[in-house]
């Protein structure tokens, strides 16, 4: 099994968070699906959260191959936040005081193959105002789709999940999700 999922120094960064008022978002600018490339910032009253969805080297089938996976890591909270070179990135206000979170896991098996994986796929910080979201919905392409001080994130079907990485229809896929709590 390949654990690609928010470890617990990760989560103990968000568990940092609760009490804490947030302040903003900054990333490159939003489209209209919400979303953005690779890098996020979450700055809240007390520290500032960077949430990547990087390519990384994974265990794949036997060999080493690069997949986008989500983290996040406290970064410096004073001085401007500038992840990307000649890129202007955009700042967001968000709202409210963070109460709890919840880390949404999905693991996908293949058990013909005895292979599988898990990745962390969103980050919803619920606050006494709204909930923001921050998710990396597709396992082949480093972007973020961001919920601002709104409904969270959609997550698609477990279905269209498992069919996504069926490369023949009978092939057997098997998607479950787990929520880790973080209080």
């Amino acid at each position: 099994m390949v654990d690609t999922s928010l470890n617990s120094s990760m989560i103990s960064v968000l568990r940092e968070t609760i009490g804490t008022q947030l302040v903003s978002l900054e990333c490159l600018k939003l489209d209209k699906f919400n979303h953005t490339f690779e890098c996020a910032a979450i700055t809240t009253s007390i520290s500032r959260i960077e949430f990547t969805d990087e390519e990384q080297s994974i265990a794949y089938f036997g060999a080493m191959e690069d997949w986008p996976i989500l983290t996040c890591r406290t970064i410096p909270n004073e001085g401007h936040y500038a992840p990307f070179i000649n890129q202007t990135l955009h700042r967001y206000p968000l709202l409210g005081t963070v109460q709890n979170i919840d880390i949404t896991n999905e693991t996908i098996m293949f058990p013909d193959e005895g292979y599988e994986l898990t990745r962390t796929i969103c980050v919803y910080i619920h606050t006494d105002r709204k909930t923001v979201s921050i998710g990396a919905l597709s396992l082949f392409a480093e972007d973020l789709t961001v919920g601002m001080n709104t409904a969270p994130i959609a997550l698609p079907p477990i279905r269209e999940v498992e069919q996504a990485w069926r490369e023949n229809p009978d092939d057997d896929v098997r998607v479950t999700r787990s929520v880790v709590q973080v209080r």
